[in-house]
């Protein structure tokens, strides 16, 4: 059976522990006959690279796609290769990058993913907008001041004061089609930028402006939050009975995939529960309550 799917992670050694988590989350919740799950190592050591061969189909080590002005450690590498992952792994249809300290918890999200990538022949990737995104309630102009400063850095005043305010499009969790127009337009994008800047950000934001401004949202499905949880926004709930991690509003839907973009990455985290309690909890998979 051919596998159209490609999923791909990233690490270096030490991004290792919340890899492994990533890629256990991913053998334990999705069928492996329909995927293949490739690994870009960005400096992972000997013992941590015989883990992978275990656990991954195809390692890979990525190149340097554009000229900067200093070299660049390998961790910002394999960002900025992110655009040319079909020449790393020729061959799927659809692509879906899921980053290190991320996992799936329940799998309809890489599900919808797919889908959406399929269906748009596109990009199918999740805003940092949603009802329990704590930036909503008075935190917006600070946030859209950071934003500011991330675009003007990259490309300039210009496009800054067009984006800024535009919802920020997180691409730790992304799937995206063989034909998409995305591809060499962010690569595009990407080389420009790095001529001004180039930070963990630059292909984040570089991807931004690809969907924005370079004829190519029409092709781009905005997924729920829940298929990209980002903890920086705000910790979702613990469900003490399900132990599943839910939404912090009714209906309180199990989250898809949980990314744990928080500058802490503390494996457990003193989290609320559904009656509003505090309880502690491991934070990557499997995920568990924490007692003692």
């Amino acid at each position: 059976m051919t596998r159209q799917n490609l999923i791909v992670t990233c690490a270096n050694a030490d991004y290792f522990p919340y890899v492994q988590s990533c890629i256990r989350s991913l053998r334990d919740r999705l069928t492996q006959s329909n995927y293949h799950l490739a690994f870009l190592d960005t400096g992972c050591d000997s013992e941590q690279r015989n883990w992978l061969a275990a656990h991954v189909d195809q390692i890979e080590s990525p190149s340097q796609h554009f000229e900067l002005p200093t070299t660049p450690p390998n961790f910002l590498l394999g960002l900025l290769a992110r655009p040319f992952l079909r020449d790393y792994f020729p061959g799927f249809r659809n692509y879906l990058w899921v980053d290190a300290d991320a996992w799936v918890q329940d799998s309809t999200a890489v599900e919808l993913l797919l889908a959406a990538s399929e269906s748009s022949r596109g990009l199918a990737i999740v805003p940092e907008v949603d009802r329990a995104n704590r930036m909503q309630f008075g935190g917006l102009p600070k946030y859209w001041q950071t934003t500011f400063n991330w675009y003007g850095r990259h490309f300039g005043e210009e496009i800054a004061s067009k984006l800024y305010s535009l919802p920020m499009l997180n691409a730790g969790v992304f799937a995206l089609h063989e034909s998409a127009p995305h591809w060499r337009k962010w690569s595009e994008a990407i080389r420009r930028a790095v001529q001004n800047h180039c930070t963990t950000m630059t292909d984040q934001i570089a991807l931004n402006v690809t969907v924005y401004l370079l004829d190519c949202f029409h092709a781009t499905e905005l997924l729920p939050a829940w298929c990209n949880w980002t903890c920086h926004m705000g910790f979702p709930r613990w469900d003490v009975r399900l132990e599943r991690f839910v939404e912090t509003y009714m209906p309180h839907r199990e989250i898809g995939i949980l990314h744990v973009t928080t500058r802490d990455k503390s494996m457990i985290r003193e989290v609320a529960t559904m009656d509003g309690t505090k309880t502690r909890v491991h934070a990557f998979f499997p995920p568990h309550l924490v007692t003692g």
